[in-house]
């Protein structure tokens, strides 16, 4: 990845929501079951689908300059 979008999306990532960025990284990057996650984050699999859905949604729209 390029230094320039590295930077972007780390900056981006950074921007998110507590909930919804350990969500993201918990669930898309590091591949641990929904189950899992909202056991970690102690809230329900629905509010992690929620936090992950709308976590992917912001980065789309901050990151769209390289999309």
């Amino acid at each position: 990845m390029p230094e320039e979008l590295q930077s972007a999306v780390n900056e981006a990532m950074e921007r998110l929501p507590d909930k919804q960025r350990l969500a993201l990284i918990l669930f898309s990057v590091e591949g641990m079951p929904q189950k899992e996650v909202a056991e970690i984050l102690e809230c329900s699999v629905e509010l992690v689908k929620w936090n992950v859905f709308q976590a992917r949604q912001k980065l789309k729209e901050m990151l769209k300059a390289y999309l």
